[in-house]
């Protein structure tokens, strides 16, 4: 738990018996020690259970949680879905070391593998992390940390945007107080909320027929950092070369955002091997940066084309009112 406290399984055991004669198919522990508490687990029949080799940074197991949700509840089945979220840590392990390797997957011979079988439309099939867990879908969630353990499964928001109401019906407007933020969209287009406070990405839309294309705004605190417009932009090339596998610059522009001095860059990258194109418009207001990231996959060329000039029109409609 801490320094002082430990917590084993037995005091956890009939929580966990009740867990699993109620339908408990999967548990994710965060914890130091996994292998142990795997062996465990183990005596009491759970279905299928990831545990950590051992401790893990609070950001790894946040990372980890919400890709793997993504994979599993997208239909990949549940070892893939562990496989291929094990690799997109390796994004993390110049900083973390071995974080790609800490999660492993322990399983009851006697049970089949789980699988997410609930349906969902396509686009929620793409960003299941921000849906609510299905009911029919029972998983088991504890979190051994400083927080303790959660007895029950954690809820998952609905990220519903939150529209107001407008007589135009070709658009929806969105605003969020507490990021200062105000944009106009098409109705055509998905708006969701993701609030990620370890990327900083505040929303994401994409058209409804064609979820490959992705814009992003993005919100970042610099007052501890007192960087201006320049050197905020030399970090954020910086950022992009360093955590991408091939990074190419392609052009780079002065622009206006909300009629506050900004840039755009023009880039091609490539992360766990798909190669995107992408354009980021930024500029800052006071303490804050405020960028858009409009990327698709190059493969996708035509609907980078075909969708570009509705995503300026997005960005052009950014009102920052704090």
């Amino acid at each position: 738990m801490n320094d002082h406290e430990t917590l084993s399984v037995e005091e956890i055991r009939y929580a966990l018996q009740k867990r699993i004669q109620e339908g408990l198919q999967l548990a994710i522990f965060n914890s130091c020690d996994g292998l142990e508490l795997g062996e465990d687990l183990a005596d009491l029949h759970i279905p299928q259970a990831i545990v950590m080799k051992e401790a893990v940074p609070d950001v790894i197991a946040q990372r980890f949680l919400k890709d793997f949700l993504r994979e599993f509840s997208g239909g990949v089945p549940l070892v893939q879905a562990l496989r291929q979220t094990r690799n997109k840590l390796t994004d993390w392990d110049k900083d973390y070391p071995y974080a790609s390797w800490l999660p492993v997957l322990y399983c009851n011979p006697t049970e089949p593998l789980m699988q997410w079988s609930r349906p969902q439309p396509p686009f929620l099939q793409r960003y299941p992390w921000q849906t609510k867990l299905a009911a029919s879908f029972l998983l088991g969630l504890a979190v051994i940390s400083n927080l303790g353990v959660l007895s029950k499964p954690p809820t998952i928001p609905v990220d519903q945007p939150n529209v107001i109401s407008s007589e135009i019906k070709t658009t929806k407007v969105y605003e969020e107080k507490s990021y200062g933020i105000k944009i106009e969209y098409p109705t055509n287009w998905v708006l969701q909320e993701k609030f990620d406070s370890i990327t900083g990405d505040v929303i994401k839309l994409f058209p409804a027929d064609n979820p490959e294309v992705e814009l992003i705004l993005n919100v970042q605190d610099l007052s501890e950092n007192s960087l201006d417009l320049e050197k905020w932009k030399e970090k954020i090339v910086a950022d992009l070369q360093k955590y991408s596998e091939s990074f190419t610059l392609l052009q780079t522009e002065q622009i206006a955002l909300d009629y506050k001095p900004g840039h755009k860059l023009t880039y091609t990258t490539t992360r766990q091997g798909i190669r995107y194109q992408a354009v980021d418009i930024f500029a800052q207001k006071g303490n804050k940066s405020y960028m858009f990231t409009y990327i698709t996959p190059a493969s996708a060329r035509s609907l980078f084309v075909d969708y570009q000039s509705q995503a300026q029109k997005i960005v052009d409609s950014l009102a920052i009112v704090n």
